[in-house]
C-alpha cells in the first residue's frame, strides 16, 4: 500500500476472520475502492464488499459470464440458488430435529473443569461442557478466544478411549483433564 498500487487482488480475504474483523475489512475495502481497483475472489455472496460493481462467473474453470452487480441480483441462477438454499435449510432443520429426538443422552464429548493456559495467559479455566449425540453446536467468538483450542480438546476427547491429560507444548503446564467416550 506504500507504493499506492492501482489494483488490489484478494483471494478469499474473509476466510478465517471473525465478524468484527470481517466488518473492519469491508470498511477498509470500501475506503480503498475510491483509491484503486479491486478484484475480490470469493465463493460467498455475503463476502462481496459493497464497492463491488461487477462479477465474473466461472463454470468448469472457464469464464462463462460477466455481469453488473444489478444483473447479478436479477440473475435466474442467483434466484434459483437462494430458493434451493431456503428449501435445503428447511429440510436440514427437519432432519436435525428428528435426529435430536432419537439421540442418546450419553455425552460424546465431556469437558470437566478444563483449563487451558499458555505463557501469555489463560484461555479458559474451570470450563465445563458436554455435547450429546444428535446435538449440533456452533462455536463463536472473536479471534484468539479459544475456539480452535476447544475444538482440539473436543477432537482429542472423541478419539480417546480413556481420560487423559494434555500438556501445553508452549509452557509445559497441564491444560486439561478430559473424559473420553
Amino acid at each position: 500500500m506504500v507504493k499506492k498500487p492501482k489494483l488490489l487482488v484478494l483471494d478469499e480475504p474473509y476466510s478465517g476472520l471473525d465478524i468484527a474483523h470481517r466488518a473492519s475489512l469491508t470498511k477498509l475495502l470500501d475506503e480503498l475502492s475510491s483509491k484503486m481497483q479491486l478484484i475480490v475472489m470469493t465463493s460467498r455472496e455475503d463476502e462481496f464488499p459493497s464497492a463491488i460493481s461487477h462479477l465474473a462467473l466461472f463454470d468448469n474453470a472457464q469464464l462463462s459470464q460477466t455481469l453488473s452487480i444489478q444483473e447479478w441480483h436479477d440473475h435466474p441462477l442467483r434466484q434459483q440458488a437462494l430458493s434451493l438454499s431456503e428449501s435445503k435449510s428447511s429440510d436440514w432443520l427437519s432432519l436435525m430435529e428428528g435426529e435430536h429426538e432419537q439421540a442418546s443422552q450419553e455425552p460424546l464429548i465431556k469437558l470437566t473443569n478444563a483449563k487451558v493456559e499458555y505463557l501469555d495467559g489463560v484461555i479458559f479455566n474451570d470450563f465445563n461442557w458436554q455435547m450429546k449425540q444428535g446435538q449440533h453446536w456452533q462455536i463463536r467468538g472473536p479471534n484468539g478466544c479459544g475456539k480452535s483450542t476447544l475444538l482440539g480438546l473436543s477432537s482429542a476427547t472423541i478419539h480417546s478411549a480413556m481420560p487423559m491429560t494434555f500438556k501445553s507444548l508452549v509452557s509445559s503446564v497441564v491444560v486439561a483433564s478430559l473424559s473420553g467416550m
